[in-house]
């Protein structure tokens, strides 16, 4: 069986895209969008690989959206609601969810991730001619 291997996690804004472990968080931050780029495992080569979506939102910032606790969106693919935001919150949701995926192939795993985060392939046709 194959596992997936976390190569790179980044928190990506409007105008930048920062390595998680550089990112500055503080008490404040109360939304993020991250980038994980995931590959099998037994690849030998350093960098590449797929890319995983997903987005944190603390409940106070959805609060202040105007959304009532009461109506909270039903967390779902590559969306997690929680009480605040930290570099370690986000690594070990992340890591608790990558950990526990295997598969034959490759393709078989970046679809048990699908179900889990956004991906860049998700829909994805290929190239048709004519």
């Amino acid at each position: 069986m194959i596992k997936p291997k976390i190569t790179e996690i980044a928190v990506v804004t409007s105008n930048n895209r920062v390595y998680i472990e550089l990112f500055k968080f503080n008490k404040n931050t109360q939304n993020i969008d991250i980038e994980i780029v995931i590959t099998d495992s037994k690849l030998i080569y350093k960098g590449g690989g797929d890319i995983f979506f997903c987005s944190f939102y603390t409940e106070d910032y959805l609060v202040q959206q105007g959304i009532n606790d009461k109506w909270f969106p039903n967390e779902g693919k590559g969306v997690v609601y929680c009480k605040k935001i930290t570099k370690e919150f986000i690594l070990n949701h992340i890591n608790s969810i990558v950990e526990n995926i295997e598969g034959k192939t490759w393709k078989e795993i970046a679809e048990k991730l699908n179900q889990y985060f956004g991906w860049e392939f998700e829909n994805y046709q290929g190239f048709k001619e004519g």
